[in-house]
């Protein structure tokens, strides 16, 4: 797959280069090489950018410098003055080579470039990649690279993929000769918008892979198999490499923009990737997101099948959501179970408006169960505390919003006097979290504390613990998943009123066109979707206290100081 890319890096009819794939695919690797041909073969000033500085400086002393010195072409004419060879600029005998972190804008200006490599363009700040793909405009015979794992439909990746050439590559069957790409399902996808009826990656289930119910891994790897889509002939692993060998470049794209050559392949293409590894995953995945958990879901899309992610489908409409009504009124909260030991805890849920609360009050289950046991209208925060107490929440089980410029500082005031948890919305898709083994995790909300500007000084005055979210798939998991009565058990009030359902209908995901006219969908409403902003509060303070599976396998680091105990009457 890689000899086309270096062929369209090197010719003088592509302008620009589109390399859409999966993590760990190689794509780095291929930029490296390419800068190394460019320095020897056709030097002009380069900029290497990555989303930061930092991501620069790691990869440039980790990755890049020694590749570079143990090639003798290139060693010759790496620089011998210190002062020549930093983390941010290599000064060779024949060009500089420029390294730059997109969120130092600053330092992107007044430099014309030959060659522009943009390393992971989705990662980047939003606005970012326009403003670089500027620099190239002084040369004739200039080039601009993207390369990156994709994040959703319609992102800067996913954009400049569309306008390219969309080259795919077919291998060919070896019983029936029908060319084909590998593709994971069957079902219709970003990439693949036909539904098929066979091909793609095929496993048993039976009593040895799956005995009372639950996958037996081990057996189940035995049986992972690739099937043809046309005579359904099947393949294992150890036939990859014949079947990578006939591979043929395939433009599905008959009218790219001028100069546009773009490419995709993913993790099956990779003869390092067991297949049965990217089956597991995928079944793990889709058990986590028929419990409420999409995030390894999207991880799989996005990583692994190096395509973007988009949940499909409409908002729950009135009769939906009316079928989630439990046998249990207004008030009424779950009861003590003495076979059932999962932890079980009651939290408030608090949008602020600009003269009064709307309120949630919600049952935790762990396991990620929630009822919603009641909602309503208070008109101060006192009355907020009375509320808290008459129903036995714990001070550490309300959760308030704080995005309120106007009241910020009077929110902030409360949750220092009741130690209360501040909340707050974010547009960004995800937040990395880093463990102490120095794994990186990518989560949707992230806890930190803040400064509470009541006029005193930090040394004195206790932080607010403030969780942010990401509105994006907390907002798909309630309107696209939740409410559709997908996932771990979630009811209301057999008498829950109209107020309430028409408020959970009020958000609409609507399709726009961005500045590159690509189809993206953003969340819109019309104003009134106060209970649907608690529940999203209550879903995140779920994830955030490890009372649902969770957002990844291992609870999050800071939810014991942080946000537990939520204890109250449940314990």
């Amino acid at each position: 797959m890689v000899r086309p890319v270096f062929a369209a890096l090197q010719n003088s009819t592509s302008r620009k280069v589109v390399v859409m794939v999966s993590a760990q695919a190689g794509k780095t690797q291929t930029l490296m090489v390419f800068a190394a041909w460019a320095i020897c073969e056709a030097p002009g000033p380069m900029f290497w950018v990555a989303a930061s500085e930092e991501a620069c400086d790691e990869f440039t002393k980790a990755r890049l410098l020694p590749l570079f010195e143990n090639i003798p072409e290139l060693a010759r004419r790496m620089p011998t003055v210190r002062a020549e060879k930093t983390l941010n600029l290599i000064q060779f005998a024949s060009m500089p080579l420029y390294f730059r972190g997109a969120n130092s804008p600053s330092k992107l200006k007044s430099t014309p470039v030959r060659w522009l490599v943009c390393d992971e363009v989705d990662d980047w700040k939003a606005g970012s990649l326009e403003k670089v793909m500027k620099r190239v405009r002084s040369y004739l015979k200039s080039k601009q690279v993207l390369i990156s794992t994709p994040m959703d439909v319609g992102s800067d990746m996913h954009s400049h993929w569309l306008q390219g050439t969309q080259t795919f590559f077919h291998f060919a069957c070896p019983s029936c000769g029908h060319r084909q790409p590998f593709r994971f399902g069957r079902e219709k996808s970003i990439l693949h918008p036909e539904a098929r009826a066979k091909g793609g990656f095929i496993w048993d289930v039976n009593d040895a892979t799956r005995p009372a119910g639950r996958w037996c891994w081990a057996e189940l790897r035995k049986t992972v198999r690739y099937q043809c889509e046309t005579c359904e002939v099947e393949f294992r692993q150890a036939e990859q490499f014949k079947l990578l060998q006939t591979l043929e470049r395939f433009d599905r794209n008959p009218t790219p923009e001028p100069g546009v050559e773009s490419f995709h392949w993913w993790a099956a293409y990779s003869l390092w990737v067991k297949w049965d590894d990217i089956v597991c995953e995928f079944i793990n995945a889709k058990e986590l997101a028929e419990s409420g958990n999409l995030e390894p879901l999207k991880s799989f899309v996005r990583e692994t099948l190096g395509e973007p992610w988009m949940v499909s489908g409409d908002t729950a409409d009135a009769e939906e959501i009316m079928r989630l009504c439990g046998k249990f009124n207004r008030g009424q909260w779950w009861q003590p179970d003495e076979q059932d030991k999962r932890r079980v805890t009651r939290i408030l849920a608090v949008d602020v408006q600009k003269d009064h609360l709307r309120f949630t009050a919600c049952q935790l289950r762990e396991g990620g169960q929630m009822r919603v046991v009641d909602y309503g209208r208070l008109s101060t925060f006192d009355d907020l505390r009375a509320l808290q107490e008459r129903i036995g929440v714990a001070n550490r089980g309300v959760f308030i919003d704080s995005a309120d410029g106007n009241r910020q500082t009077e929110i902030l005031r409360a949750c220092v006097q009741w130690n209360w948890i501040a909340m707050r919305g974010s547009a960004q898709d995800s937040f990395a979290h880093k463990l102490p083994n120095g794994r990186i995790l990518s989560r949707p909300f992230r806890v930190k504390s803040v400064d509470p500007f009541i006029g005193t000084s930090k040394a004195n005055t206790k932080g607010v613990t403030r969780i942010e979210w990401a509105n994006g798939p907390y907002k798909d998991r309630l309107y696209l998943y939740v409410l559709k009565g997908k996932g771990p058990l979630f009811e209301i009030p057999e008498d829950c009123g109209a107020d309430f359902v028409a408020e959970l209908q009020d958000e609409r995901r609507e399709p726009e066109k961005n500045a590159r006219g690509s189809t993206v969908w953003r969340w819109k409403d019309a104003g009134n979707n106060h209970y649907g902003d608690c529940l999203l509060m209550a879903f995140v303070a779920m994830d955030a206290s490890s009372f649902s599976r969770g957002v990844d396998s291992s609870p999050v680091e800071v939810s014991a100081e942080v946000i537990s105990p939520l204890a109250n009457k449940d314990g």
